[in-house]
Formats: structure tokens, C-alpha cells, sequence
């Protein structure tokens, strides 16, 4: 909401999860086109809250509610907010309550509190506008002027199958560009350097693994010493999540991953390995910080090579186009679509093996 002094006020929460024992509300202050603070607000109430649900006194829904109504008497208080109170229409959320229940409900979901979240924002975007009555101009401005980029794709997306679940198929809203996200990457050197700082044999394995062979973390503790194939693949055909669940992949398929010769012994030692073993890893900081951990160590002055596990998935696919291996081949080796790879890769800069690989191509020596 823009007031006088050009400043975007929105107060919000985190619940526990992925590393947090708590919840905690925000407010976040952006000034169009300068600085942006965040603070955590202190609140008796969300004390309280906090801990009944310690001690198992209150469900996790049940506080959501109450933090809730803190977040919505915030708004009432702070004078910068007045205009907010009520931002939500409850027809259109009563609309986001039965789409929930009568379609996502029945869907396998890797991460159910992302998918509805996403939803939730969504639907909060319009604001007070009605959903089965606000024209395309109407939601579009409201979907231009919150979001933008892979954001706004993300959004026009959610809301465009809320207005369809509406009955409202012939509003057709407007995507923006894809953005070309920038990657950042370690070469095979700079990798190595960092792999001298890991002291477990355990760690080296696994980040060798995802780095010569593009898996998710996920994937990765899913593997068995079966699905290496004797072509050099890997036959990925599921993941395991957080809490020790085994999983569908990302795409509910299969697929076979392609890994470097470099990778192989880095599999086996993964997959003999025994759950003792793995469970010196702190799955909660592998996906998060331990790769991280290392090249700060590695390169301590080169903020751009503070890379996260995920990263490696850049990494492997960055290595194969280096050498002459096609967009679309990659695509299928991650797993991911090749628009998604495009997003990343294209324009990638041209680099010394890349050349080699062409010139091995064109026959020139």
C-alpha cells in the first residue's frame, strides 16, 4: 500500500519448520525505490502463543489463527495502515477454501505448505475486488503492480486457475517476460578446492555425487546401489524428503540421469553407505548451509562462490554445456523442462572447453 512518505508497510509471519521452533511476525518497510528494512515485532501474545505450542497445548493451525488476528490488530494500530484492515474479500476466499478442498486436496504435492501458500497469495493479490465480478483490466493491474518478472508468472498462473475453478475462462491475464536468472557456478578446480576443505568422507561423497551427476538432495538419498545403470546413467525413481518420507520425483516420472565418470566411485561409496553414516549429516543443513560452509572456507573473499547445495544441480548442467552437450539433453538429465533450463543457461558465456567442444564438433583443429 502506497501512503504519503512512499513507504510500503506489510506485516507477516513464519511458522516453525525448515530449522525454526517458532512463530514470528515481520514488519517489512520498503521505500519505492530505496531501502528496505525488516524487523521482528515483539508482542506479548506471540509469546504466548509460542509457548502453547511448545508444549503441545495448541495445534499448529490453531496458532496460524491466532497470529493471524495479532498480525490483522497491527494493522489496526499502526496509523501507516489504516487503509488495510479488511484487504481481503471473503467471497474470494471462500473461493480459495473450496478450490483447496475440491481439487488440490486430491493432488500429490511435494511441499503441501508452499503449494498453498502460493494460492493464498494469489488470491489476496485482488484484494477487495470481487473475483467473479473484477475485469481483466482490473485484476491485471493489481497482478502488474505487486509482482513482477518470474513473480508475476508465478501469480498470473495461480489466479488464472482460480478464475477458471469460477467459471471465468474467458479472462485471459497477461504474463510478463521470463527473467534470464544469472547463475553462479564452480569449475571443476574450484570445486576440488573446495572438496579439500570437507573433512568426511561421508560429505564428500554426497556432494561429489550431486555435483558430477545434477540430483537433487532428495533424489539423492532416495538412491540404491541398483540404479546405476551400466550406460552411465542413474534410473532416478524417487526422493526422500525431510522427514525421512520416500517420495514421487518432482515430476512424478522416472528418468535417467547422465553422470560423469568422476562421479561413479562417489555413488557407490553413497549408496554402501550405511544409515549410521548418513546420519551424521544434518539433513536440515545439507540442503541449507553445507555447501556454503565449505566454500567460505575455500574462498573466503569471493562472496559470488558462496554457493548452496542446490547449486551443484548449475553446476552439472553448466559442465555438460561447456561440452557441446545440447540444451534440451541437459534438460532431461536434470529433469526439469527446457523453457526452466533456458531461464538459467541461455546466454551463457562462451568458455575455453565450450570452444574445444565446438571445434570437436566442426572438426577443427
Amino acid at each position: 500500500m502506497e501512503i504519503k512518505d512512499k513507504e510500503l508497510i506489510r506485516y507477516s509471519y513464519k511458522g516453525p519448520g525448515y530449522g525454526r521452533k517458532s512463530f514470528t511476525i515481520y514488519l517489512d518497510v520498503k521505500v519505492r525505490g530505496g531501502k528496505r528494512s525488516c524487523k521482528k515485532i515483539e508482542d506479548e501474545r506471540l509469546i504466548a502463543i509460542n509457548k502453547s505450542f511448545q508444549i503441545a497445548a495448541q495445534t499448529h493451525e490453531q496458532c496460524v489463527v491466532q497470529v493471524k488476528e495479532i498480525i490483522k490488530d497491527l494493522y489496526k494500530k499502526d496509523p501507516r495502515c489504516r487503509k488495510r484492515i479488511n484487504i481481503h474479500n471473503e467471497e474470494n476466499w471462500k473461493v480459495f477454501e473450496d478450490y483447496w478442498e475440491q481439487v488440490y486436496s486430491f493432488r500429490y504435492l511435494v511441499n503441501e505448505y508452499c503449494a498453498k501458500n502460493e494460492l493464498k497469495k494469489a488470491i489476496e493479490t485482488i484484494g477487495q475486488l470481487s473475483i467473479y465480478s473484477a475485469s481483466r483490466e482490473e485484476i491485471q493491474s493489481c497482478l502488474d503492480k505487486k509482482y513482477k518478472g518470474n513473480s508475476q508468472r508465478r501469480m498470473t498462473a495461480r489466479l488464472t486457475q482460480l478464475l477458471k475453478f469460477c467459471g471465468r475462462d474467458n479472462v485471459k491475464l497477461r504474463k510478463q517476460p521470463k527473467d534470464i536468472t544469472k547463475v553462479s557456478y564452480l569449475n571443476e578446480g574450484e570445486f576440488k578446492k573446495v572438496l579439500a576443505n570437507v573433512p568426511s568422507q561421508i560429505e564428500q561423497s554426497l556432494l561429489r555425487l550431486c555435483y558430477y551427476s545434477g540430483l537433487r538432495i532428495g533424489e539423492a538419498y532416495a538412491l540404491e546401489p541398483h540404479h546405476l545403470l551400466p550406460n552411465g546413467t542413474i534410473r532416478v525413481t524417487g526422493q526422500v524428503d525431510r522427514k525421512g518420507v520416500r517420495r514421487q520425483t518432482k515430476t512424478k516420472k522416472p528418468r535417467l540421469a547422465y553422470i560423469f565418470p568422476e562421479g561413479v566411485e562417489a555413488f557407490k561409496y553413497w549408496t554402501q553407505a550405511s544409515s549410521k553414516e548418513r546420519s551424521t549429516i544434518d539433513r536440515d543443513e545439507s540442503s541449507r548451509e553445507l555447501m556454503k560452509k565449505y566454500c567460505k572456507i575455500a574462498f573466503p573473499k569471493d562472496s559470488t562462490k558462496y554457493l548452496t547445495f542446490h547449486a551443484l544441480r548449475h553446476c552439472y548442467a553448466i559442465n555438460l554445456l561447456n561440452k557441446g552437450i545440447s540444451m534440451s539433453l541437459v534438460a532431461q538429465s536434470l529433469g526439469n523442462t527446457l523453457s526452466v533450463c533456458q531461464q538459467y543457461y541461455v546466454g551463457f558465456e562462451l568458455t575455453n572447453d565450450s570452444i574445444e567442444a565446438i571445434h570437436a564438433i566442426v572438426g577443427r583443429k
